[in-house]
């Protein structure tokens, strides 16, 4: 089915697609932001899913396909769940915090007009300010050290519309099927990790991804009591750098990209970015070993 107000013909082809655990209001608010030409929405629920009942029995413009997993079976269960259960060609994954903007087909159009990228994301707004972590990757000391880095990218104008290439981008974006039939989401992780898994993932598939500053997702960041104890426990999170540096055969990763802002350039980035790799190897490690002593959460 393809609604009248379609604003493209292959939008019939997109699924989106979220896991939820608990914030069930944040989640009733991102069904409610799905756009009137999105047919197909599934969700992998691995929280206490009859608190959401009233949620899944609702009439909704959509089909609505609820997979109820074990409780707090993890993101990377759930985002490897959602993979299995869609059937269309695209895939548009979001967080359950995400609102859609109703231009997301914008996504669709870009992506279909450059075969050779996997995927494409929108930016966040957050706090007022338009975000995303936006950055690529570089191997460096003999392909020993992963860095996570700004480099200046060029604005290509595809569909009419903006797009940057990036080699890591939000958690609001359209998937391509055949990217995720080369590298998708990692049962492993719990709680942290699991987006930069997938990311290095499709780096290393040799996909290509990008960006499109036209569609904006407001993120509106909730949390509870529930929702903290189980993702923000240290040792899962160090657990889940350690699989990631062991699967892939790191022995670090180096962060020197830019800000959360999009079109920010931060001190601290221009500082570390003066840092050579191999003394932020080290000094990394120190801090993993630091903050896991203390207990800091470090995302």
């Amino acid at each position: 089915m393809i609604h009248a107000e379609s604003p493209h013909p292959r939008t019939d082809e997109i699924t989106v697609a979220t896991k939820v655990f608990t914030r069930t209001e944040a989640f009733r608010g991102l069904l409610e932001s799905i756009p009137p030409y999105i047919n197909h929405v599934i969700v992998a629920d691995d929280g206490h899913t009859q608190s959401r009942a009233s949620i899944y029995n609702s009439s909704w413009d959509f089909e609505l396909n609820v997979l109820d997993l074990e409780y707090d079976a993890g993101i990377g269960v759930g985002r490897d769940a959602l993979v299995d259960a869609f059937d269309t060609e695209f895939l548009l994954m979001t967080d359950p915090d995400h609102r859609i903007p109703p231009n997301a087909h914008i996504l669709l159009e870009q992506l279909i007009e450059v075969p050779e990228f996997g995927g494409i994301a929108g930016l966040l707004v957050e706090d007022g300010r338009v975000g995303g972590y936006c950055h690529d990757f570089r191997n460096e000391d003999g392909g020993n050290i992963l860095v996570r880095c700004s480099n200046d990218t060029e604005v290509r104008r595809i569909a009419d519309y903006p797009l940057l290439e990036f080699n890591f981008v939000p958690q609001a974006a359209l998937v391509r099927r055949d990217a995720l039939a080369d590298y998708s989401w990692d049962p492993y992780f719990q709680s942290a990790k699991d987006h930069l898994d997938f990311m290095i993932g499709q780096w290393d598939a040799g996909w290509q991804w990008g960006a499109s500053p036209s569609v904006l997702f407001e993120h509106i960041e909730t949390t509870d009591e529930e929702y903290n104890k189980s993702r923000q426990d240290l040792v899962s999170w160090y657990k889940a750098k350690e699989h990631i540096l062991n699967k892939w055969e790191y022995d670090q990763i180096v962060s020197k990209r830019n800000s959360a802002a999009f079109t920010d350039r931060s001190l601290k980035t221009a500082v570390t970015e003066s840092i050579p790799v191999g003394i932020q190897r080290w000094l990394n490690e120190a801090g993993d070993i630091k903050n896991l002593a203390l207990g800091r959460y470090r995302a």
